[in-house]
């Protein structure tokens, strides 16, 4: 596994393990996010403060590894939860 790879694992699973409601998500090609997915909530919507939150913390990743080579790497894709 490339070095870059290696680091985006590492700091892809911190973010689902900071955000426990987080299922999923997707960067578009100019690494803005362009989809989100959480567990559904059983009384209705999340609020606007839990979904700032995981906009603050998917924003802070990209912002980390944007000037590092690995941000190629994120480009287009998506990212799902691992369930064991």
């Amino acid at each position: 596994m490339k070095p870059e790879s290696a680091l985006i694992q590492a700091r892809v699973r911190e973010v689902f393990r900071r955000l426990p409601l987080l299922l999923g998500f997707s960067l578009d090609t100019d690494l803005s996010l362009a989809d989100v997915e959480v567990h559904g909530c059983p009384n209705g919507e999340w609020s606007e403060r839990v979904y700032g939150e995981i906009d603050d913390e998917i924003s802070a990743l990209v912002a980390e590894l944007q000037s590092d080579p690995a941000s190629e790497l994120l480009r287009g894709r998506t990212f799902a939860r691992v369930l064991q």
